[in-house]
């Protein structure tokens, strides 16, 4: 538990430089392999730290353990289900982006 605090804290001062660092990526580069790597970090440490954020709520202010645990494992799907939506549509826009940029 501890480790995954610290983890945590560190992801949570790096959602705001990996945002900048992504806009630029996307800003400068045509869909390669620096604007790929930027958008999986990214997304990864969102998803990280939106779910570690969850859950600590979730035990911090669910009093009954089978309710935690139901909560908790919703949470996981829902965030699961939501990192692959999003590692989709990021794939989807670099194959578009890549289509074109070989066309031309």
């Amino acid at each position: 538990m501890l480790k995954s605090f610290h983890i945590y804290h560190i992801s949570a001062k790096m959602i705001l430089p990996l945002c900048f660092t992504n806009m630029l990526c996307r800003h400068y580069t045509n869909a390669g392999a620096a604007q790929i790597l930027c958008d999986g970090i990214t997304i990864s440490n969102i998803v990280y730290h939106s779910y570690t954020s969850t859950t600590f709520v979730i035990t911090d202010y669910i009093s009954s353990k089978k309710i935690q645990k139901l909560l908790v494992r919703a949470s996981r799907c829902g965030h699961a289900a939501t990192t692959a939506a999003l590692f989709a549509a990021v794939n989807q826009n670099h194959l578009t982006n890549l289509k074109d940029y070989i066309q031309y």
